[in-house]
């Protein structure tokens, strides 16, 4: 079963990608053994786990507090905790998202809820008034 996912490499944009879902395909996007973080709307970010260890592997993006290196991918999961593909909805959310925020380099948090996204927009006021004041 094939599934359609963005994969971001450092430095550069989303790229819309298939592939055949196997536990292997997932990992050689990667090129290693498989991270992943849940990020609200049914959505996961894919990333390699062991991503310090491997030399010269270069930060992609900030997720809360850690720093993601390597290769990622998002992609979808049913309510049975399956991979499935992104919706185009998700696609959109990610894109603006990492459009909005300069590849999720500030803290984030959201669910369905949009608490998250209230949330950052905040820390970003909040930053503002104190840069200015």
């Amino acid at each position: 079963m094939s599934i359609t996912i963005l994969k971001k490499e450092p430095g550069k944009d989303l790229e819309l990608i298939e592939i055949d879902g196997s536990l292997s395909s997932m990992q050689k996007i990667v090129k290693g053994y498989l991270g992943r973080s849940s990020l609200g709307y049914n959505i996961d970010l894919w990333y390699n786990d062991e991503s310090l260890l491997v030399p010269d592997c270069k930060k992609n993006l900030f997720l809360g507090s850690q720093i993601i290196y390597g290769d990622v991918f998002f992609a979808a999961h049913d309510h049975q905790g399956n991979t499935t593909s992104l919706s185009v909805s998700q696609m959109m959310f990610i894109k603006e998202h990492l459009k909005k925020f300069n590849s999720l380099s500030i803290p984030i948090y959201f669910n369905e809820s949009n608490e998250g996204l209230e949330t950052i927009e905040k820390l970003l006021k909040d930053c503002g008034e104190r840069q200015n004041g």
